[in-house]
């Protein structure tokens, strides 16, 4: 996994990571192994994911979301993600605001 980076297999996870982190964070979806399995990439330069993520399988302390439609919006877009790498020849879907990451970091993060 590249430095500065959040990987996911939980679609759940991913929609609320989006929606909290914002679309800019959500780097790629791709498909691996003989399996398929999907994992999701995130932008973590603040190392904040692995605390949300923590808070959100939580049975203790539930999160709160104050924009219901907001979340059901990331998760349709993280669904979509899934949608656009599963018809890709490369199995992946990278974000278009991944160039800009890329520029910004100088090499391009490898999977």
């Amino acid at each position: 996994m590249v430095e500065n980076t959040f990987q996911t297999r939980h679609a759940g996870l991913a929609g609320c990571l989006r929606y909290i982190l914002g679309d800019e964070a959500h780097l790629a979806t791709y498909l691996e192994g003989r399996s398929e399995r999907v994992s999701y990439l995130f932008f973590d330069p603040d190392h904040q994911c692995r605390r949300l993520s923590d808070i959100f399988f939580s049975q203790d302390a539930p999160m709160q979301i104050g924009d219901a439609r907001g979340l059901l919006e990331s998760m349709r877009l993280v669904r979509k993600t899934l949608s656009a790498c599963s018809n890709s020849e490369t199995k992946r879907w990278d974000n278009p605001l991944l160039r800009r990451f890329m520029e910004a970091e100088d090499e391009c993060p490898t999977i």
